[in-house]
């Protein structure tokens, strides 16, 4: 299991809370998506956290289109839409 460094986790943090204001999105909303209360997604994205369980981050990233190694690394296309498949 990858245990992401404190940097990481900061800057996952930083991409979520982009993600949310770009789509005008509360933490609550993230809540009701994911299915989880308000106070896990606040957990989430505190930086005592160590993320989302990888079931809950990769369901995360799909139902709001974005790339899983962009949210958690900064690399890559945002978005998974402008990923292509050859």
């Amino acid at each position: 299991m990858y245990h992401f460094s404190p940097a990481e986790v900061t800057g996952m943090i930083s991409r979520s809370h982009e993600v949310m204001r770009d789509r005008g999105l509360t933490q609550q909303d993230i809540a009701d998506i994911m299915g989880v209360s308000r106070q896990t997604v606040a957990r989430w994205l505190s930086s005592e956290s160590h993320g989302a369980p990888a079931r809950l981050f990769l369901g995360y990233c799909a139902t709001l289109d974005i790339s899983p190694t962009w949210l958690a690394f900064g690399v890559g296309p945002k978005h998974l839409s402008q990923i292509t498949k050859d």
